[in-house]
This record gives structure tokens, sequence and C-alpha cells, in this order.
């Protein structure tokens, strides 16, 4: 699959996002807010997940392809967002996102569960900071503030 594919799929996202303005959402019940905000929170935690597998994938990368010295620094001036976001999102991909290794094999990320969970919609970013922070900082849950 290359570029051709990916980007006619993202510019269908963005087409069908287009007609989603177009809605008239304020005027569903409540009730069908309610389910429509369940499944816009779901498939945006999805979005973020592939994002992530997206920044793994650029980490990966030739420093000397990305333009910049470092995949964060690539993406802070690419996304224009601040270095240090940029950086959690690397770090957060390295721990989340598949690798492959040098010879081409797939790693699944370390923490398997949260990773599926964050693909699948059912955890969001929070979430991932809570599971994140309970595993390595077992000291900080002992003796909180």
């Amino acid at each position: 699959m290359g570029l051709g594919v990916v980007a006619k799929r993202v510019a269908a996202m963005n087409a069908e996002l287009d007609a989603l303005w177009a809605e008239p959402l304020e005027m569903l019940s409540t009730a069908d807010q309610l389910a429509l905000t369940y499944q816009w929170e779901t498939l945006t935690r999805r979005q973020a997940a592939l994002g992530l597998r997206l920044v793994a994938a650029l980490a990966q990368a030739p420093v000397a392809e990305l333009g910049a010295p470092t995949p964060a620094a690539a993406l802070s001036t690419l996304l224009r967002i601040t270095k240090d976001e940029a950086a959690g999102r690397v770090r957060q991909a390295r721990d989340l996102a598949p690798r492959q290794t040098f010879t081409g094999d797939v790693l699944q990320p370390v923490p398997a569960a949260t990773a599926a969970a964050q693909q699948q919609g059912r955890i969001g970013a929070e979430h991932v900071t809570k599971i994140r922070k309970f595993f390595t900082s077992p000291a900080d849950l002992l003796h909180p503030g």
C-alpha cells in the first residue's frame, strides 16, 4: 500500500468530517447526543492511537530525511506543537505503537493490553498516563503529593 491509498483514505475521512459539520447535531435528542458523543470519543481515541503508530514510524526514519535533528523536533515544527508535546508523543509511540526491528520483525507494544484498549478506543490519553504512572512510579502511589 502506497501513499496514494492512504492519502485517499484520509481524504475520505476529511470529507466525512466536513459532512458531519453540516449536520444539525443540536437538533438530536439528548439520548442521541449522548450516544453520538460516546461514538465520537471512541473514534477520536482510535485516531490518536493511529497517530502514535505514525509517530513511531517517523521515530525510526533517518534523521537526515526528517529535516530536523530529532523526530520530536520534526514533529514540533510540522504540527506546530511545543517541543515538550512532541517529545511526549514520541515517548508514547515508543511504548504503545508496534515497532520494527532492524531485521524488519514487528514488535508488539510492551503494555500490550493498554495499547490494544487504546487502539479499540476504550481508553484515552489520560487513562494511558495513569496506567504508565502506576507501573513506573509505585512510590508515588504509596506517598502521593
